[in-house]
């Protein structure tokens, strides 16, 4: 199941340096959220400088979104937990190419993306979304699908969603499951917030006329 987050070795234990104390997240909620962003803030800075305790928190915070995202994009969990090790390594080495245009979050998933895309090319396999994940599909899909999204859909939109072009499927993957804007997933992907709700707009298209279909 996709909730298995794999084992994700630390990259700074990669360069032997020493694990930092392991610190929770404030919950998401107004204050508490504002909060939440201005400590961020302040641990990006922090690791920009090369403060590792800062990277582990940032690290930690995201590990399993990062393990969720790779398994939506390469489909299994081997492979899962190759992109979220190569991504916070990457991320690793190259905070002093974070300038903050985007958010951290908008950054580090653009990384995790390029790094399933990776992967998937050398494994040679076509990136799939499995059943289980269509399953925790966010009510963006159901207002998107209206009255044609059901229970008994569910196995034939996944599988469709398997046959989008890359980019649609990229797109719709951040929007439902990961709930991002059009604008965060525009820097994620690199295209114009256009282009990404071309994408959403097209791959929906595409979902309701197989549904009509069956």
């Amino acid at each position: 199941m996709e909730e298995e987050v794999g084992t994700i070795i630390h990259p700074l234990k990669l360069f032997s340096l020493p694990s930092c104390q392991t610190i929770e997240t404030v919950p998401m909620e107004d204050a508490a959220q504002k909060n939440e962003q201005s400590a961020e803030l302040e641990c990006v800075r922090k690791a920009y400088a090369g403060d590792r305790d800062a990277f582990e928190i940032l690290m930690n915070k995201y590990r399993k979104e990062i393990y969720r995202l790779a398994y939506r994009m390469v489909g299994n969990h081997h492979d899962a937990d190759d992109v979220a090790q190569e991504t916070f390594v990457k991320a690793f080495l190259s905070m002093k190419k974070f300038r903050g245009s985007s958010s951290f979050k908008t950054w580090i998933y653009s990384i995790a993306i390029n790094s399933a895309r990776d992967v998937s090319a050398r494994q040679g396999r076509a990136r799939r979304v499995e059943l289980p994940l269509m399953e925790g599909a966010s009510e963006v899909m159901k207002d998107s699908l209206a009255g044609e999204y059901d229970v008994s859909a569910q196995e034939l939109i996944a599988s469709t969603v398997n046959h989008l072009p890359e980019r649609q499927r990229e797109v719709l993957v951040l929007k439902v499951f990961h709930g991002m804007k059009h604008s965060e997933i525009a820097r994620a992907l690199g295209i114009t917030t256009g282009a990404a709700k071309a994408n959403l707009f097209h791959a929906i298209k595409f979902l309701k006329s197989k549904l009509h279909q069956a």
